[in-house]
């Protein structure tokens, strides 16, 4: 009898365990679209737009949602620079959706570059504190 108490008692246990698992969310294919049509429209204006060699089309190269210090981001790169979109959670669709700010910075691999802090300011970079350019954008739908 004691022992079915505590293996009861085990079962219960590994039932609520498994339960409060963090609930898994996903980026849409179009929500990162729109996102990265907003960082490439940025990088355009901000850092090509003004010289003599610009890329005719700007097109994104690779985008991954990753988590930052707790809380996740999509970030994209374009050759050396590297733009970080604030995410948010839909709890009803238990999807990413946009959060309304980008943080873009011409950076290496090796670090995050600045990334947004809240909806209107970005961290400053660690290795230039001018190379950081903010997108806010607010969704007019």
């Amino acid at each position: 009898m004691k022992h079915l108490k505590l293996l009861s008692s085990f079962f219960l246990i590994l039932l609520v365990s498994c339960n409060s698992k963090k609930e898994q969310y996903t980026l849409p294919d179009s929500e990162k679209e729109k996102i990265e049509s907003i960082v490439e429209n940025s990088l355009w204006i901000n850092y090509f737009s003004k010289t003599i060699n610009s890329p005719a089309q700007i097109k994104i190269g690779k985008s991954t949602v990753k988590e930052i210090n707790g809380k996740p981001y999509l970030v994209s790169i374009y050759g050396e620079y590297r733009a970080v979109s604030m995410l948010e959670e839909n709890s009803k669709t238990k999807h990413y959706v946009y959060a309304g700010i980008s943080c873009t910075s011409k950076t290496g691999a090796d670090t995050d570059g600045c990334i947004p802090e809240t909806k209107t300011k970005c961290t400053p970079c660690s290795n230039d504190e001018n190379d950081c350019v903010k997108t806010v954008t607010r969704d007019t739908e």
